[in-house]
């Protein structure tokens, strides 16, 4: 069974990338990417739309489905 992917994973892997200024997604990609995140992880981002973020919680809108932290708990 594959782990979910949760918002925390997610913030683990790319938030050391919001520092003030405005990035967009392939920057996000590179990011996960650079910290090794799992394919799953890449795979969500890759859904994000094509546009630019300031800060981490702009995500969340358009991962409203992905859970926050462990699915399980």
């Amino acid at each position: 069974m594959t782990t979910p992917v949760t918002r925390t994973e997610i913030a683990d892997h790319i938030e050391q990338v919001f520092d003030g200024r405005t990035h967009d997604l392939d920057d996000l990609l590179l990011a996960a990417r650079s910290s090794h995140a799992r394919p799953a992880v890449l795979d969500t981002l890759a859904e994000l739309p094509r546009h630019k973020y300031v800060q981490l919680r702009d995500l969340w809108n358009h991962l409203s489905q992905t859970p926050i932290g462990d699915p399980a708990a």
